[in-house]
């Protein structure tokens, strides 16, 4: 496997530690520089995640103390997401923030619209059939 040098760190490495977008167009800089990147934009004094903070009324450092709570893992799958930090997850309604979440499982959770009595039949549809769309 070839190596290949990173346009931000200088350092060769194979293709397997760079985040690849499309089959084969890979980023100009490796996973780790990619994560760190985003990380500074998300944390930065006027970067994004602040900005998102304050609309869900809560700071840097509580985000950060949820983050350390959920070991930086998803409230629903325990995942740690390898470049994107975790999203504020909150009650459409209230506005009231519930946790972190991945992408994947807070736009689920929005796409049910945070009906939990949608979320469980779709649980109980999943536990009736057999993966092939049969009952039994």
């Amino acid at each position: 496997m070839t190596e290949h040098k990173c346009r931000k760190c200088s350092v060769q490495l194979t293709r397997t530690n760079w985040p690849k977008y499309k089959e084969d167009n890979y980023s100009y800089i490796c996973t780790p520089c990619c994560n760190l990147q985003a990380r500074k934009s998300y944390e930065g004094k006027n970067g994004l995640h602040q900005k998102r903070l304050k609309k869900y009324g809560i700071s840097i450092e509580q985000y950060l103390e949820m983050y350390s709570n959920q070991e930086g893992k998803c409230a629903i799958c325990n995942i740690k997401p390898n470049i994107r930090v975790l999203d504020v997850d909150h009650n459409h309604a209230t506005g009231k923030v519930r946790g972190l979440l991945c992408r994947r499982c807070n736009m689920s959770i929005g796409r049910f619209e945070d009906n939990a009595m949608l979320l469980r039949n779709a649980a109980s549809y999943i536990e009736r059939t057999d993966g092939d769309g049969q009952i039994g």
